[in-house]
């Protein structure tokens, strides 16, 4: 009699998820990939889940609808968002001050270089 394959027990996908602790950054760092590499129409929550290595009730336990885990993305980036915001903030309005291109550019530039350099950070720069 030939041998069936048969579905993961409870225990062995328990073993598989990231430990509880890790599970809702697991969330959050696996939608911001997915949401940068395929658009936010084009991801399911249950492909979220897959990617986080959770199971997918465990999404909306931590984050509620796929809007809501959206937002939450955007939100553990805020620092930078504020950060880039202050230094816009900071640049002259005067067309004749030679150094405001390079302020601006500076203001894009420097939060996405920080980001890029931590492993968190490559699908959101």
């Amino acid at each position: 009699m030939p041998a069936t394959k048969t579905a993961p027990t409870a225990a062995r996908r328990k073993r598989e998820a990231p430990p509880r602790p890790d599970r809702q950054q697991a969330i959050l760092f696996a939608a911001e990939k997915l949401f940068a590499q395929r658009g936010y129409h084009a991801v399911t929550i249950r492909q979220i889940a897959e990617e986080a290595g959770v199971p997918l009730a465990l999404v909306a336990y931590y984050f509620g609808p796929k809007q809501d885990l959206f937002h939450a993305v955007f939100a553990h980036w805020s620092q930078t968002i504020d950060e880039r915001l202050q230094a816009l903030d900071g640049v002259s309005n005067d067309p004749a001050d030679p150094d405001t291109l390079t302020r601006i550019v500076e203001a894009f530039v420097q939060p996405v270089i920080r980001m890029r350099s931590s492993p968190e950070g490559q699908y959101y720069a």
